[in-house]
């Protein structure tokens, strides 16, 4: 589907392609073994999608996804922040780019991880989490880079952002 406004896909058994050049995405609840969008002028946002691969892209927008589940994710913004808030997915990669926008991790911890989070000129590069230091060369550019590896390790992430600040913190528990 491609529009020039807002674009909400709800339920949908399959999502090739979801385009828009002025307007927000919203795809929820959505299955099937791909799941590619854009917007070049509004946020983006995942909401409940199972998908083998999922690949997502905003040009200006901020780009939010909870409760994905996908064997390789990749969620790119070029001036928007990235939000991911969910399970991982054991053996699953995911690479969260933005050029110059904040990334913010929130996982519940339930699946360990390898982390591999750089940022440039970001003011801020954090995890909550525990992790088990890998190498990690002394970049001669100023970038912040942190390696390390959370419980098993078996979920992959690269985290870029040139400009931003990146967050891995832990998923607040639900209010009983």
């Amino acid at each position: 589907a491609e529009s020039s406004g807002h674009m909400m896909l709800t339920s949908v058994a399959r999502v090739r392609q979801a385009k828009t050049y002025l307007g927000n995405v919203l795809i929820a609840g959505a299955e099937g073994d791909e799941v590619n969008a854009e917007t070049l002028g509004g946020a983006l946002h995942l909401r409940n999608v199972r998908a083998r691969q999922i690949e997502v892209r905003t040009i200006s927008g901020a780009l939010v996804a909870t409760d994905v589940d996908c064997e390789r994710c990749s969620l790119n913004s070029v001036s928007g922040d990235i939000e991911f808030t969910g399970t991982l997915r054991r053996n699953a990669r995911y690479n969260l780019i933005s050029n110059s926008g904040n990334i913010r991790l929130m996982p519940d911890g339930s699946v360990g991880f390898d982390l591999d989070a750089v940022t440039g000129t970001g003011p801020v590069l954090r995890s909550d989490f525990q992790l088990k230091s890998t190498s990690t060369p002394l970049p001669s550019s100023g970038a912040k880079i942190l390696r390390g590896t959370y419980e098993d390790g078996s979920a992959i992430l690269s985290l870029r952002s040139f400009t931003g600040s990146i967050t891995i913190t832990k998923q607040a528990s639900a209010p009983r």
